[in-house]
Formats: structure tokens, C-alpha cells, sequence
């Protein structure tokens, strides 16, 4: 499994208290473990509790990409 950025376990504890806005975290997430298969990916601003899901019709990484940066 190939990890981007820093593990949850590693996070500073500024962000683990929520105190300051712009703390985000995200997963993505798959019922089914079969190539293109659709995912969600989730994010979630630590202090406000925002969350924004976008689902992504196959999980290769261009189209991940594309739909993140929309």
C-alpha cells in the first residue's frame, strides 16, 4: 500500500486538539476489492467537522487526480 503525507499516529497534537481551521483529513474509501470499481474518497476539515465526498468511477490515478482537483 503506497501512504502519501504524514500517518495519523505522527500528526502533530495542535491538530489532534482542533483548535485551528484548515486541519484536513481524508481516506479513500472501496466496497469492492476489483479494478475499476468506483470509490469515495472522504475529506473532513478537523475543527468544523466539513465534510466533502467525492466519488470517483474508477480508483486509477488519473482519474483520481482529475476529480480531486475539480
Amino acid at each position: 500500500m503506497k501512504r502519501l503525507g504524514v500517518s495519523i499516529e505522527k500528526r502533530p497534537q495542535k491538530i489532534n486538539q482542533r483548535q485551528r481551521p484548515f486541519d484536513w483529513e481524508g481516506d479513500l474509501v472501496k466496497g469492492v476489492r476489483r479494478k475499476n470499481q468506483p470509490a469515495l474518497m472522504t475529506l473532513t476539515e478537523r475543527l468544523t467537522r466539513f465534510e466533502i465526498v467525492i466519488k470517483f468511477p474508477i480508483t486509477e490515478q488519473k482519474p483520481v487526480v482529475k476529480s480531486f482537483r475539480r
